[in-house]
């Protein structure tokens, strides 16, 4: 007889019951008859590459912010000393576009409205982007405006 056949064994030693115990193997088995070890394993393996690729998703959301953050940053600081150029009868454009270049920026439109005591400079400035994806843009820009002080 062979062992879940309901065979009886002889007495468990060492158990503590003296009376003859049945021992039954316990088989899981799916729905179409396959056995189901090691399921959980691909089960917890496709679990832990969706969260790799959650956190691949926000490591590229993260970098373009970042990217965001730093050209504002670089384009106020080009218009204010565009501004402050402009407002002492110097070109106001080469300098924005002076500072933007010492930080790693590249100024991509500049212009002027009005004269020295009354003015309107608008800078914009491109930053590259951190990751070439498809279908995400190659530069990251910002645009900022500055006047004269009063």
């Amino acid at each position: 007889m062979a062992i879940g056949d309901g065979a009886s064994i002889p007495r468990a030693r060492g158990i503590g019951s003296p009376e003859r115990q049945e021992i039954q193997m316990i088989k899981v088995v799916g729905a179409a008859g396959r056995d189901d070890r090691g399921s959980g394993t691909i089960m917890l393996m496709s679990v832990v590459i969706f969260m790799m690729l959650i956190a691949s998703g926000f490591s590229v959301v993260g970098s373009y912010i970042v990217a965001s953050h730093k050209a504002r940053a670089a384009v106020d600081l080009a218009a204010l000393a565009g501004a402050a150029a402009f407002g002492s009868g110097q070109d106001g454009c080469t300098s924005a576009e002076t500072y933007a270049t010492k930080n790693d920026h590249r100024v991509t439109d500049c212009s002027v409205v009005g004269d020295p005591s009354d003015f309107l400079l608008t800078v914009r400035v491109a930053v590259p982007a951190p990751i070439k994806l498809p279908g995400l843009p190659d530069e990251v820009t910002a645009e900022a405006n500055a006047g004269p002080v009063r």
